[in-house]
């Protein structure tokens, strides 16, 4: 088996690859030994795991080429591709849109030979088939030489869809196609677009590195160019959520579409670029001025089918085919279609039915007789309104019960919830997985879809991508649709909580990402509800456990810190109010009841303190030691810490009474020249010190004695 000796040859196991690829190590080992067939899902699983470059999905397409898996029965193909578009491998099978085609690449000529930016813009609503136009229209004409210069066929041509990073999709398509270096291109577009744009130039004109000597000469009109296609270019407002990442995607296809000024290398544009764009987001494009000049000068309309262009889309398929139309069919398809004719001018299908034809086709192909398009056939699918619906049904009530709720989710992944409606949201199918509790019951209801044709598995440039077949399905199918209308708040809720998850697994785990405060609360919320909770994937439950975890933690830090600053601001209080009392009494002059500016330990006491009694209205009367002394109103009395006493007069003289001094006596000063206000006696050990206030002068005098009763000389202490 093809499959072992690939895997075996890279050194990997069987256990390995089933962890890989999300199929079991059971499951890939009948495959392996023949028991079980190898389907085109599980091939492209291995591919992406072994990175066989698709190795293994051609192995089983050209099996299917020559031999029924089932039977043993030559495979006939079927030429209409259901709610996919057609891509280029599927030109033969495209009819209807030949006219539009030949439109699309005259005006892109008419831009090659003239100065305009070459930059067109093909706008068409959902289902008109402007996917199917640029892939299996457009792609295959321009390799064909359409073009007006022959030349033109050997041009490398560049088809991408935006997704979420249409930057690293450019630059990434663009290496591809040329043969650039990626990491030269980057830097390139780092430095600006024009510089980008010279780079892909470059490759072009020699399939050089731009760091190479250029070639001589002025590159003239004829030089070769690249041309890039942007299908679904909508998905860079849709998708895509940096603002910045958008603008310089769309600021680089400007200036691939543009010629250069001067400073930048002059020249020809580096590139013709084709955008297809969803009508609905038409204005969104207006606002940017990169393409406001596409929109006045490459703007090319699609609109729905005619009548004449339907009947070649049903009927021309299934001429190459070798099938024939039952009578009455197309008329059939044509009035479900609503391409009814109704007077002079040709009918057209309504909106976004064309898909929904596609698949009702493919469904009555399943149901053919022999090689007949049967119109028994197309009742029996539900017709154009029915089949989508019939087949998504079949397939989901086809599942085991417990697979159900697994294909709700999954299928619910894949669609964007958007503030102004829902569109389809294409993820790497490893991711997808990944995101679910149980990976290999996921990849087998994902199989069973995409073998339906519901889902698309690794379209053209998305090796590994899984998406809706079209969005059609979106309103075809009445279940998605009752999902999505039930529950659309906790669909938006889910759709950022996944992508958080992911964003911050990606970066490390940064606990900066985490979710806080409401947010986590509101994640937690529909995390809790029963029909959100078992398909929690294990990302997203860490994510929400890690944040919770971060919360709480955080929260007990408060709590911490809160404690701490209540017992610091009681200290800071307790403090306070004894600083603000000793403050108060040290500073309250008793004099005139104003305070001063002394020091808070100065100490004050009133006149008529202690046994001071007023011999006068104008006196106070004090005795000490048996000495009387009489002194003016407003004097300061304080008993000495050594049993001695002090008399302060009113003006500028200190009175001193001891024991044995025999009266009260006068203390010389040399020193203040204004009225004392104050006074504060102390004793340390043997020594002992006076100390004077005087407020006026803003100073205070001291004086100290040994014990004796001797005085030594005043001096300033201030």
């Amino acid at each position: 088996m093809r499959l072992r000796s690939l895997r075996q040859e890279r050194g990997i196991s069987l256990a390995k690859l089933a962890g890989l690829t999300f199929y079991t190590k059971g499951y890939l080992s009948k495959v392996e030994n023949g028991e079980k067939p190898l389907t085109l899902a599980v091939a492209r699983a291995c591919d992406d795991a072994l990175k066989t470059e698709g190795l293994l999905e051609r192995v089983v397409l050209e099996d299917n080429d020559s031999q029924d898996q089932n039977n043993g029965e030559p495979l006939e193909e079927c030429p209409y591709r259901g709610l996919s578009a057609y891509g280029p491998d599927d030109a033969r099978w495209f009819f209807g849109r030949e006219r539009d085609t030949a439109a699309l690449v005259s005006l892109l000529g008419e831009h090659l030979e003239s100065e305009s930016p070459g930059l067109l813009m093909l706008v068409a609503p959902s289902g008109a088939g402007k996917s199917s136009l640029l892939r299996a229209g457009l792609l295959p004409a321009l390799a064909q030489g359409v073009l007006p210069r022959p030349e033109c066929a050997n041009w490398p041509v560049v088809l991408l869809t935006p997704g979420e990073h249409p930057v690293e999709e450019l630059l990434s398509r663009v290496s591809e196609a040329s043969g650039a270096s990626r990491p030269l291109l980057a830097q390139a577009l780092q430095q600006s677009p024009e510089s980008f744009a010279s780079a892909v130039r470059e490759y072009a004109v020699a399939g050089r590195s731009p760091a190479d000597p250029a070639p001589a000469g002025k590159p003239g009109s004829g030089a070769p160019r690249a041309v890039l296609v942007v299908d679904q270019f909508e998905e860079s407002f849709t998708l895509c959520e940096s603002e910045d990442e958008r603008s310089s995607f769309i600021q680089a296809l400007h200036a691939l579409a543009t010629a250069h000024e001067p400073a930048h290398n002059p020249g020809p544009p580096a590139g013709l670029v084709v955008l297809g764009i969803r009508a609905d987001f038409y204005g969104q494009c207006l606002a940017h001025p990169g393409l406001l000049a596409a929109a006045r000068y490459g703007h090319v309309p699609l609109g729905p089918m005619t009548t004449a262009q339907l009947r070649d889309a049903i009927t021309k398929p299934a001429e190459e085919a070798g099938l024939e139309v039952e009578p009455g069919l197309v008329e059939i398809l044509l009035r479900d279609a609503g391409a009814v004719t109704d007077g002079p001018h040709d009918a057209t299908a309504r909106p976004g039915v064309l898909p929904l034809v596609s698949h009702a086709l493919l469904a009555t192909w399943q149901q053919r007789e022999g090689k007949t398009l049967a119109v028994a056939g197309y009742r029996t699918t539900g017709g154009i309104s029915g089949a989508v619906a019939a087949t998504a049904e079949h397939v989901y009530t086809a599942l085991p019960p417990a697979r159900q709720p697994v294909a709700r989710r999954l299928l619910l992944h894949l669609v964007r919830i958007g503030d102004t409606g829902e569109t389809s949201h294409r993820m790497e199918r490893q991711r997808l997985l990944a995101r679910e509790a149980d990976p290999q019951a996921t990849a087998e209801v994902l199989e069973a879809f995409a073998g339906a044709r519901l889902l698309t598995v690794g379209a053209a440039g998305h090796a590994g991508h899984v998406e809706l077949a079209h969005e059609a399905l979106l309103e075809a199918w009445p279940r998605l649709r009752a999902w999505i209308d039930e529950d659309r708040a906790g669909l938006r809720t889910r759709q950022l909580v996944l992508e958080a998850a992911e964003t911050w697994e990606r970066d490390g785990r940064d606990k900066e990402l985490l979710y806080r405060g409401t947010r986590l609360a509101a994640a937690r919320e529909w995390a809790d509800a029963p029909v959100h909770r078992a398909g929690l994937g294990p990302a997203v439950q860490a994510f929400l456990d890690a944040g919770a975890e971060h919360e709480a933690a955080d929260q007990r830090g408060k709590r911490r810190r809160a404690r701490r600053l209540r017992v610091l601001l009681s200290c800071l209080t307790a403090l306070s109010c004894i600083a603000l009392g000793a403050f108060g009494i040290a500073r309250l002059d008793p004099a005139d009841g104003q305070r001063g500016n002394r020091p808070t330990d100065f100490v004050r006491v009133a006149a008529g303190a202690s046994d001071a009694q007023p011999s006068s209205a104008t006196s106070y009367t004090v005795t000490r030691y048996g000495y009387q002394g009489t002194f003016s109103e407003g004097s300061h009395v304080m008993d000495a810490p050594w049993k001695e006493s002090f008399a302060v007069a009113a003006k500028r003289t200190i009175w001193h009474a001891w024991p044995g001094s025999g009266g009260w006596q006068p203390m010389p000063h040399n020193g203040w020249a204004d009225d004392i206000t104050g006074v504060y006696q102390e004793k340390n050990g043997s020594r002992r010190m006076v100390e004077v206030w005087v407020a006026h002068s803003n100073s205070y005098w001291c004086s100290e004695s040994p014990g004796d009763g001797a005085w030594g000389r005043w001096r300033n202490c201030t």
